[in-house]
């Protein structure tokens, strides 16, 4: 009787230990090609008084707008010292007076280089963040990038991304989170920082990405045009996956690049930890049932549905050994994960039970995302979703 609880935790030891060695082997490959890859840069040639502005304009980066985060103006700032003499786009909601304030406060620092766009309301049964990106595109130089408002883009990764460019149409980055202050932030943290690179690397053996990061991404508005444009996207909830199907059908190609830059949300309360998790759940599973595949279901979904599933099978049979077993095993698996990390990804800070926790509560938040209705809080709008797209 204890043979299947224990056949479980091997599944979950073997596919954990492939998936992080993918990782780790795609990583160096992507990092090796980056090195092999000669592009002109992007970002202005820094002196020691000032940046030379001869390449300002190149690139402008397009960042939609919400207040509300304590974090917003420091994360705006930053990202405007990272990258000195590059453009920036600023979309802000018309009724949004403290986004306006921050924004306008901070622009006027930069006139030559920062703009605030004021946006009308967004119509109804339209992505808010897309229907910015499309107000805001005719204002772009070629290259462009979209930046949301809560990540912080390190010095150089414009450059580093455009270098990706030189054999994709799309290059993308990998988010960790710098978590703030609290237990629900926490958890946040061990989920995002737990799983990014063992969820968007692995795959990368196997071809091209299938969806990409959308808190960050740079491409060119003629790539755009061609895919079909921010319009063919108004209606999608999950702008990120939707916009790399466009691509893809379009012929485009997708580059997941080593670029890593972190992110800051402000979860106050376990009601907001639930939202943001839900959402970030139901547009997960928005890819895993529309773009299904062997890969994807072996080294993403198997692993993150084994534990609970293995701990049902060990209490219902009795087996107390394989319980533990489990557990250790999903403990190993972190510190691994951690260990790993700890050399790709050096800034990223180690929390082992945060993102210990994370992993035992993922199987149950996507359970919950495709099971109940798919009713989403998102940029302040109560938003139901079907089929990908909102109703």
């Amino acid at each position: 009787m204890a043979r299947p609880a224990w056949a479980l935790v091997g599944l979950y030891c073997a596919l954990s230990a492939a998936r992080i060695a993918l990782a780790v082997r795609n990583w160096r490959r992507v990092e090796a090609s980056a090195r092999s890859t000669s592009h002109p840069p992007v970002e202005p040639v820094e002196t020691r008084a000032h940046a030379v502005p001869t390449r300002t304009g190149q690139v402008t980066v397009m960042q939609p707008i919400l207040s509300g985060d304590p974090a917003l103006p420091r994360l705006l700032a930053e990202n405007l010292a990272n990258h000195p003499g590059v453009r920036f786009l600023w979309l802000v909601d018309a009724e949004d007076d403290e986004g306006r304030l921050i924004t306008e406060t901070l622009a006027a620092g930069e006139p030559d280089r920062v703009e605030v766009l004021l946006c009308p309301p967004c119509p109804p049964l339209t992505n808010p963040k897309v229907f910015k990106l499309a107000l805001g595109l005719p204002r772009c130089t070629e290259l462009l990038a979209v930046l949301d408002d809560d990540t912080v883009l390190p010095p150089g990764a414009l450059d580093r991304a455009h270098a990706a460019l030189t054999d994709a149409d799309l290059a993308t980055g990998i988010p960790w989170y710098q978590a703030a202050d609290g237990p629900w932030a926490g958890l946040v943290a061990g989920f995002v920082n737990g799983n990014a690179l063992v969820s968007y690397f692995p795959l990368l053996g196997f071809g091209r990405p299938v969806t990409i990061n959308g808190m960050f991404y740079l491409t060119s508005r003629s790539a755009l045009a061609r895919a079909g444009g921010f319009e063919a996207i108004l209606d999608r909830a999950c702008d990120d996956y939707e916009l790399a199907q466009l691509f893809r059908r379009a012929g485009l190609r997708l580059a997941q690049t080593t670029v890593t830059h972190p992110l800051t949300t402000d979860v106050p309360d376990a009601r907001a930890y639930v939202r943001l998790m839900h959402r970030w759940m139901v547009f997960a599973s928005r890819l895993l049932t529309s773009s299904p595949t062997p890969p994807l279901a072996l080294l993403v979904l198997l692993p993150a549905v084994l534990p609970p599933v293995a701990l049902a099978v060990a209490v219902g049979t009795g087996t107390a050994p394989a319980a533990v077993g489990i557990a250790g095993a999903v403990a190993a698996k972190v510190l691994a994960v951690q260990a790993v990390r700890g050399r790709l990804m050096p800034q990223v800070p180690r929390r082992f039970v945060a993102e210990y926790l994370a992993d035992w509560l993922l199987p149950l938040q996507s359970a919950i995302a495709l099971l109940l209705p798919r009713r989403i809080v998102w940029r302040g709008r109560r938003m139901r979703i079907v089929r990908g797209r909102l109703r």
